[in-house]
């Protein structure tokens, strides 16, 4: 993990679609800077809000899963880790 990471091509081929071009995007590591400028910070599963509450102290609130923002039922919120690496 880290810095420096490409999309999964299965992202840019599903953002080029929606006019969007993210090949040249690449990964950055969180900073408490970052964190502490937002309002919101959307993550891909509970372990890395449970990682960001703890680690820089945010609101059960400012940080949600992703996958709740999805208005359908669904059985699991949680978005795997596309390249197999895990959670943070």
């Amino acid at each position: 993990m880290g810095s420096g990471r490409a999309c999964p091509q299965a992202a840019v081929d599903v953002a080029t679609v929606c006019g969007l071009d993210l090949s040249g995007h690449r990964s950055q590591v969180l900073t408490p800077r970052d964190v502490g400028s937002a309002d919101l910070i959307l993550v891909m599963d509970e372990a890395q809000r449970r990682a960001l509450r703890v680690l820089f102290g945010r609101d059960r609130g400012d940080v949600l899963v992703l996958g709740d923002l999805d208005p359908q039922p669904i059985d699991m919120r949680e978005i795997e880790d596309p390249g197999g690496e895990g959670s943070a």
